[in-house]
């Protein structure tokens, strides 16, 4: 009974913040009824959002499975290879920016990845055989990747970016905006 309370409390704050448009299809709604008729919208405490596996009561989360192999077999070729057209590079490095949101190292590992890009963005295709960086940026990408397979990131593990000082206006005790910028 409590589910079912929140649940319907749910569905009316959605529809509170993002109402129906006027024109009444279904198509429309910003609660999709399609979804919710197979089954996305039941409670679990083991649930897959927005590509990511959230175990509540392990307080983790984890890539699925199927999602790490072709990542993993993305990179096997772009190591194998060492070059990949443009657009492939930039859709390898979007897959591991999302893998590294469960990865705390992974973000500074992309750095090398993305100035690359950056500094190759006329190219049709990117050479990196001569590239020690790049190689060694995909080969420890591919290690963490592997490595989260067996071990799912934990929530105190994440890094959740701190509110920046220098915009945070009025303070009160606890040292945060009690109503600042």
């Amino acid at each position: 009974e409590v589910l079912r309370h929140a649940t319907r409390a749910m569905l009316h704050a959605i529809h509170s913040v993002f109402p129906p448009p006027a024109s009444g299809l279904p198509d429309d709604d910003p609660i999709s009824f399609k979804k919710l008729i197979a089954g996305d919208g039941v409670w679990a405490v083991r649930k897959e959002i927005l590509g990511w596996i959230f175990d509540g009561i392990l307080r983790t989360m984890e890539l699925p499975p199927e999602k790490i192999e072709r990542i993993m077999a993305s990179l096997d070729t772009a190591i194998a290879h060492k070059r990949l057209p443009l657009k492939d590079f930039r859709t390898l490095l979007g897959k591991l920016q999302h893998a590294s949101t469960a990865m705390p190292a992974g973000k500074c590992i992309l750095t090398p990845l993305h100035k690359f890009v950056e500094a190759n963005k006329d190219r049709r295709i990117l050479y990196f055989a001569n590239r020690p960086v790049i190689l060694e940026a995909l080969r420890d990408i591919r290690i963490l990747l592997q490595e989260s397979t067996s071990r799912p990131t934990h929530v105190r593990e994440l890094m959740v970016p701190d509110l920046p000082s220098s915009y945070i206006g009025f303070r009160d005790a606890c040292k945060r905006g009690a109503g600042g910028v």
